[in-house]
């Protein structure tokens, strides 16, 4: 597994002074919804549960970046139905 150390999170951009752009937000946001279309078209789809803005990475290599990170409360669709149960 290779782990990716990004320049900051999402939550500390937020509060910095010199606000992100549209354009940004929408990149971020459309990077956040690929990965999560990815993690829930696997043969056995991955659940987050836990995001929020500290759980986003962000990055400036070649424009913004964002990842979804700290997968310590996800888990698989299929052993969490018992927790969530379909309605």
């Amino acid at each position: 597994m290779k782990i990716e150390q990004l320049d900051s999170t999402l939550d500390l951009r937020l509060k910095e002074p010199q606000q992100m752009t549209l354009f940004q937000k929408l990149v971020v946001m459309k990077h956040i919804a690929q990965a999560l279309a990815y993690l829930h078209g696997l043969a056995r789809p991955i659940l987050h549960l836990n995001i929020q803005p500290s759980s986003i990475q962000l990055g400036s290599k070649g424009g913004v970046q964002a990842k979804l990170g700290q997968f310590t409360v996800s888990g698989f669709a299929d052993e969490l139905g018992s927790v969530f149960p379909a309605p």
